[in-house]
């Protein structure tokens, strides 16, 4: 898979990498990932989430946008308690992200 994950305890931040070309499949399949292995225990006081895109580029129509926010929508009640930041370098990665963050109500974000 083309994610991988690390942990910041002394910040409570947990960094969600991509890497490479990145179809919506594989990034609804690293969400699932995440919040089933590294945001289902409470035990591990994670108060952020980072979304590490620098190293990626998506490979997602634009108009699939509705597909990323439904996932916000029916996860909401587990994502809506991190602060969530995405880094991208590359300017056509950052249209994706500024779409889905202003349909989906209830987050906090920084892009």
């Amino acid at each position: 898979m083309p994610f991988s994950y690390s942990r910041d305890k002394n910040n409570g931040v947990l960094v969600k990498r991509g890497i490479g070309k990145l179809k919506l499949a594989e990034i609804f399949s690293s969400w699932d990932d995440m919040m089933n292995n590294y945001l289902s225990s409470d035990e591990e006081n994670i108060n952020g989430i980072i979304l590490d895109y620098r190293d990626a580029e998506f490979d997602v129509n634009i108009g699939q946008n509705e597909e990323i926010v439904d996932i916000f929508k029916k996860h909401k009640e587990v994502l809506s308690r991190y602060k969530i930041a995405i880094l991208t370098s590359r300017p056509d990665n950052i249209a994706l992200p500024l779409i889905v963050s202003s349909k989906v109500e209830g987050y906090l974000y920084e892009i």
